[in-house]
């Protein structure tokens, strides 16, 4: 498992009673963002200076990918989320 799918798998599943069915667009983005302040830290991390591994430097060169992955993930699990609980 690499570092992308262990952090996930400590963010999900999401529980529904931290999805309100109100969220529009804009909220649902915000929170997800919340969700993956793990990568956000990440970023932050590797822009202090420091010597670094090679599989630090690849982490640190893959943070900003790995957020917007997340960002993305969680946008379409919160969905799921709201979907079932307006049907």
């Amino acid at each position: 498992m690499d570092f992308y799918e262990k952090t996930l798998s400590r963010i999900l599943p999401i529980p529904p009673d931290a999805v309100s069915s109100k969220w529009d667009n804009d909220r649902i983005r915000i929170e997800a963002e919340k969700w993956c302040k793990p990568f956000a830290c990440a970023i932050q991390g590797c822009s202090e200076p420091r010597i670094r591994t090679d599989s630090e430097k690849i982490r640190c060169q893959e943070a900003p990918k790995y957020l917007k992955m997340c960002v993305n993930h969680i946008v379409h699990h919160i969905e799921n989320i709201i979907a079932n609980k307006n049907s």
